[in-house]
């Protein structure tokens, strides 16, 4: 075979274009607009959705996260289902469940107590963060703090049912996951392919949530949307969503740090200074947390603009939020 045939410059060069045209170029694109619309479009109504949205649910993600309570019952029950195996009188071992109940109620419970405020402040700050950009890209207006919040009457049943297919899909998939793990082990190839689709899958479902707010799709529809928009997109979706994660591990990582660090404050004798430090840290890390999640909303709604003005379903059918009867 000519060597012109296995070293092709123009092939190398038109695939060179291709990478820059597909995925840098709208990357670039893509964090600029997501600045400009949060810093100079309009940052009083981003600063203010921040403040009541993002940063309590960035407070309440990680008071989860932090507290050894719900570890310590899950670590709890476990113990005693395995006592109630091989306790030999039965009469103990019907004490040992009943315990084992209690315990399991109040996991619920407490579970229910967070999720709920959770996913109600999720919620709210995905159709307001969306909408507020969404126009702001469409056409070129600002949104007042009030026509947002009146979005979220109108279009809160979207979301929250494509919310729940998300859900569903990611509750299967962990169900997966301790499988393929298995053969991950052996094979440090299938890692990287698991990791590289569960990124995949978090920037479909991103992008999926954006479509259910802007165009009115629910469910499996929306993620199917979702999933044909980013044509010519998706190594660029790829992309955001592998960002995002890896700042919140890094994130997650750093408070995990804070938390551990007492040990050595004690040992220098710096007891008082460490807490302090700490506690500032710590603080930091919850504001940054919020606007993180800020900016993933304002950034996958982004987006979805650029995904939409290249591909387009139905046009005759595209529902718009901006068709909706409230006031901007």
């Amino acid at each position: 075979m000519p060597e012109d045939e296995l070293i092709n410059p123009t092939r190398i060069h038109k695939s060179k274009f291709v990478l820059y045209s597909n995925c840098l170029c709208p990357l670039l694109s893509i964090f600029l607009d997501s600045l400009k619309i949060i810093f100079l479009h309009n940052p009083k109504l981003f600063f203010t959705l921040y403040i009541f949205t993002t940063l309590p649910l960035s407070l309440l993600l990680t008071s989860a996260s932090v507290s050894a309570a719900p570890r310590f019952l899950k670590s709890h029950i476990a113990r005693l289902e395995w006592l109630e195996d091989v306790v030999p009188i039965w009469m103990e071992a019907a004490n040992i469940r009943d315990e084992s109940r209690a315990d399991s109620s109040r996991l619920l419970r407490r579970k229910l107590l967070h999720g709920v405020p959770v996913f109600v402040l999720s919620l709210i700050a995905l159709v307001t963060i969306v909408i507020s950009t969404h126009v702001g890209l469409r056409r070129k207006k600002k949104v007042t703090l009030k026509a947002a919040l009146s979005a979220v009457k109108v279009m809160w049943a979207p979301p929250l049912l494509t919310c729940l297919v998300n859900f569903i899909v990611w509750v299967g998939w962990g169900h997966l996951d301790p499988i393929v793990n298995k053969f991950a082990v052996h094979y440090p190839p299938l890692t990287a392919a698991q990791v590289a689709v569960e990124v995949y899958m978090m920037s479909v479902f991103g992008l999926a949530l954006v479509v259910s707010v802007v165009e009115a799709r629910a469910g499996f529809e929306a993620v199917w949307v979702g999933w044909v928009l980013m044509k010519g997109r998706r190594l660029c979706g790829w992309v955001l969503a592998g960002l995002i994660l890896l700042i919140s591990g890094f994130i997650g990582k750093q408070m995990i740090g804070v938390i551990n660090g007492e040990d050595l404050g004690i040992q220098n004798g710096g007891y008082t200074w460490t807490v302090e430090m700490r506690f500032g840290s710590m603080v930091g890390l919850v504001v940054l947390l919020g606007w993180l999640l800020l900016w993933s909303y304002v950034i996958f709604a982004v987006f979805y603009f650029d995904c939409r003005k290249r591909n387009v379903i139905r046009e005759e059918e595209q529902l718009d939020i901006l068709d909706v009867d409230f006031d901007l």
